[in-house]
């Protein structure tokens, strides 16, 4: 398992060396905490759950909110029947220092009843039209509610999904 902190977020890549083919034993779900040290509240950090699609993925998750560095992150994968891994934990580094930031950034911190864009907004860098499109088409492709149609990118700034769903689903 590999992560890095790449702005605001997290990217998480972890690969499974073989995946049983019994579904009792297979993995089913990845879950990641991101948690730094407290600002303001007590609590876990940033918690997602993932479901395991492939023997290799890459996923983003938050830095833990009302936090700053150090950071770390714990990782653990269960199955469908909820038998848990062990857990693995890393260190996360600051990244190389970005423009006029000096190390990480500090973990989002809204005030009560609001919800804007985490400041500083930082450019994508290392990164085109077409691999940006590759990834909103593999964010997309999981869907549930609506089965994807279309991904396309425009530019580094717009992005089209197209969803479709079906006439008649419950």
């Amino acid at each position: 398992m590999t992560a890095r902190i790449i702005g605001h977020h997290v990217e998480i890549v972890f690969e499974f060396k073989r995946m049983p083919s019994s579904d009792a034993c297979r993995p089913f779900a990845v879950t990641t905490v991101v948690s730094g040290v407290r600002l303001t509240t007590s609590g876990p950090g940033a918690i997602n759950r993932y479901r395991v699609n492939a023997s290799r993925a890459r996923v983003v998750s938050e830095l833990a909110w009302y936090a700053k560095p150090p950071y770390r992150l714990a990782v653990s994968s269960e199955t469908i029947v909820g038998f848990r891994s062990r857990e693995v934990e890393l260190s996360l580094r600051a990244p190389e220092r970005v423009s006029s930031l000096k190390s990480c950034l500090r973990g989002y911190a809204p005030s009560l009843h609001a919800m804007p864009i985490p400041r500083p907004v930082l450019l994508l860098r290392g990164i085109d039209r077409l691999s940006l499109g590759a990834s909103l088409r593999y964010v997309i492709a999981d869907e549930r509610t609506a089965t994807p149609a279309a991904a396309r990118c425009l530019s580094l700034r717009r992005c089209i999904g197209t969803l479709s769903i079906g006439a008649g689903r419950a």
